[in-house]
């Protein structure tokens, strides 16, 4: 479920592993917005020391708000 996230986010995971349940969700509001105007949402991951939030295009199919989730994975890819 991570999508875009910074190197030294990536870094950190894989150094020091977080402690603590991980606790996940989508911000219910857009994060940013491409040229076009489509939003782009935010996925948190988090944990009791650590967390990180990571970006969502609007071409994503992960995200359940997506256009491209409404279509469904195999419509999105051939497109």
């Amino acid at each position: 479920m991570v999508g875009r996230v910074c190197t030294e986010c990536k870094r950190r995971l894989n150094a020091q592993p977080p402690r603590g349940s991980m606790r996940g969700w989508w911000e219910s509001q857009p994060a940013a917005y491409t040229p076009d105007g489509r939003p782009c949402f935010v996925y948190t991951l988090s944990w009791d020391d650590f967390r990180i939030r990571s970006l969502h295009g609007a071409e994503s199919n992960v995200d359940e708000r997506s256009p491209q989730q409404e279509r469904g994975p195999q419509e999105a890819r051939s497109s």
